[in-house]
């Protein structure tokens, strides 16, 4: 099967050099060869076909990184990486920035930009709505020689916001108070809210949020005592699970 490969590389190097004989292509194919040991006196060259070196082609590297890789909604992330070939800084290309968020089938394009004069690149305040992986790629140079890469995948996640409202004033025993709050971006399902009374757990209560992502109880005190509440929204595929600020109140008799 090597055959045909070779025979391809030959026509390529002759569309290149249209005043190359049999004896110049073969001795370029031969000469850029990628060495194996396991090939070692196997071969005439002990190396395999590398099509790229034997037409003069240069390989590029793509490294990225994504800081911060955890972030709450709304908040934002930056992507960048560095552009090198053999080593190298590749300078003034144009990279593309491709997303595929949770649940997607495929990367979608979402920026372009191009690289410094030390290979590297930025792409700053991206926002993603929920856990997302990123990539870049590097579409070629053909003047320069240099061939097209793609970086590793690095992943973003996206913690959802949980909030929780009571009254902060003493409240008095026997008496109700409502405690609300709401999961964003909007989802279903329910919250936990744990309840403490003098830094002890006392109660785990599930809440269901509504249609809006919001959620809403009453609670009466039995005893008096420092209460405390805290909101727990589990994790989901398109999200990171998150907890509320505790808010307290005090229970007097």
């Amino acid at each position: 099967m090597a055959a045909p490969h070779v025979a391809g590389v030959a026509a390529l190097l002759k569309s290149q050099n249209p005043s190359w004989g049999a004896a110049q292509m073969k001795r370029q194919i031969l000469q850029t060869v990628e060495r194996k040991s396991s090939l070692r006196d196997r071969t005439v060259t002990g190396g395999r076909l590398n099509a790229a070196r034997a037409l003069g082609l240069k390989a590029t590297d793509l490294s990225l990184a994504a800081r911060p890789q955890t972030i709450t909604y709304g908040q934002r992330t930056g992507i960048s990486g560095r552009l090198t070939s053999q080593g190298t800084a590749v300078g003034g290309k144009k990279v593309l920035l491709y997303q595929r968020p949770a649940g997607a089938e495929n990367f979608r394009k979402v920026g372009e930009t191009t690289t410094a004069s030390d290979g590297r690149f930025r792409f700053p305040g991206r926002q993603p709505q929920k856990n997302s992986s990123y990539r870049v790629r590097f579409e070629g140079n053909a003047a320069e020689r240099l061939l097209s890469s793609n970086s590793p995948t690095r992943r973003v996640n996206v913690r959802v916001v949980v909030s929780l409202d009571t009254a902060k004033k003493n409240l008095k025993l026997g008496r109700q108070r409502a405690v609300s709050g709401v999961v964003r971006p909007k989802h279903g399902g329910a919250v936990t809210v744990s309840i403490k009374r003098n830094g002890s757990l006392i109660a785990r209560k599930k809440v269901s949020l509504n249609r809006h992502s919001r959620y809403r109880f009453v609670y009466k005190p039995r005893r008096p005592g420092n209460y405390a509440f805290v909101a727990t929204y589990p994790r989901h595929a398109d999200h990171l699970g998150n907890r509320s600020p505790q808010r307290k109140f005090k229970v007097v008799r």
